[in-house]
């Protein structure tokens, strides 16, 4: 007994290509300040890293401090 896979739509294919390869920006990367998380472009340091700590608690992860904690 086989089955066959799902059909995705190609267009939902290439938008999580695209996320997955190329990372995506998060909706706080418009902050100035540097570093940045990895994968989502969101300050972790500097003004725009304490205004996203004190607004949304998004901080640079413990473990991996190049990328943020969500």
């Amino acid at each position: 007994m086989t089955t066959d896979p799902p059909v995705v739509d190609p267009e939902i294919e290439a938008m999580w290509s695209e996320v997955l390869h190329n990372g995506h920006r998060g909706r706080w990367a418009f902050l100035p300040s540097g570093p940045r998380c990895t994968m989502c472009d969101q300050p972790l340091h500097g003004v725009g890293g304490k205004l996203l700590n004190a607004f949304t608690g998004i901080h640079a992860a413990s473990l991996t401090p190049n990328m943020c904690n969500i």
